[in-house]
């Protein structure tokens, strides 16, 4: 039986708001570890990573592993209501609210798409075969059109399991791997 995206979506942001603090802990570390052992991972020198809501998969472990590894680091800005650039961001980057609540970068160096190796991409549901229900607005969707980096996507395993069916649209666009990580 086909769900709607937007039912799914209602259920996994529930969910993802029941996470506790030290769930919240265990998942930031459990990110880095995943990632990290990537063949894609190493060999990347350009990576982007979202900068998590209270209530996502905790990413700042991520970004400054990244930053130890030399590697450079893009978060997302959203530009216009359609439209997401990736922004260099440094330690020492400044970081201010956006209407949806995301820090995001105030300045920053904005990056084509096809220099992008790896991109951690945060979703709620995702299919057997990669494709994502994300927050609703398409961003990533269009975004990752326009780009050949791997797609690594993050998911909570409650949030996995059963592996919902969905009518994919012809703009959505697959991972290339799914993490899914798990909460006691």
């Amino acid at each position: 039986m086909m769900i709607s995206k937007k039912i799914l979506r209602q259920q996994a942001l529930e969910n993802l708001k029941r996470v506790t603090t030290s769930q919240r802990v265990e998942l930031l570390t459990q990110l880095p570890k995943m990632v990290t052992q990537l063949v894609q991972w190493k060999t990347s020198q350009v990576v982007a990573v979202s900068m998590a809501t209270t209530f996502e998969i905790p990413t700042s472990l991520l970004i400054q592993i990244a930053f130890q590894q030399q590697k450079t680091v893009v978060v997302p800005k959203v530009k216009t209501k359609t439209v997401m650039e990736f922004v260099v961001v440094t330690p020492e980057t400044i970081y201010e609210k956006s209407t949806f609540g995301i820090l995001e970068p105030i300045t920053g160096q904005i990056v084509p798409p096809n220099i992008i190796d790896l991109f951690v991409v945060p979703g709620l549901f995702f299919s057997a075969d990669g494709h994502r229900i994300g927050f609703g607005g398409g961003y990533y969707d269009r975004y990752l059109r326009q780009s050949k980096g791997y797609r690594v996507g993050m998911t909570i395993a409650n949030n996995w399991q059963p592996i919902p069916t969905w009518n994919v649209e012809e703009m959505d666009q697959p991972m290339d791997k799914v993490i899914k990580l798990t909460i006691e």
